[in-house]
Order: C-alpha cells, then structure tokens, then sequence
C-alpha cells in the first residue's frame, strides 16, 4: 500500500495534519490533538473544569500516576 492510500484513502484528512496519524485525536478548528491522556485534558480546559484534572497539584500527579497503571 502506497502512501497515499494510506492517508488519503483510509484516513481522515485532517489525521495527515498530526505526526501520529494512528492515534486517536481530537480536531477543534485548525488544532489537532492526539494522545488519550493529552485528549482528557483537552476537552476538560475547553470545558473550562480544570479542576477535573486535579483540585490540587498533588491530586494532578496521582491522576496521571494512575493513567499510567
């Protein structure tokens, strides 16, 4: 399979616009967001409820701590 099948056949065109085409993503606008982790945190800031990531800087550390298990 040639590239070009690759991401303009079986991908969506916008999944051309990040360097990790396999991953999942998020698209706002002209941004793309890949990465599980860094899609949680995406979506909880433009919800404006950081506070999802943690009330305290000890509480963000165990939140990824634990998506790392």
């Amino acid at each position: 399979m040639v590239r070009e099948e690759w991401f303009e056949k079986d991908k969506p065109v916008h999944a051309s616009m990040t360097n990790f085409a396999n991953l999942p993503y998020i698209k706002k606008g002209d941004q793309v967001v890949t990465e599980s982790q860094a899609i949680l945190s995406f979506m909880c800031y433009e919800a404006n409820r950081a506070d999802l990531m943690g009330a305290t800087p000890m509480d963000t550390v165990k939140i990824i701590q634990i998506n790392g298990v």
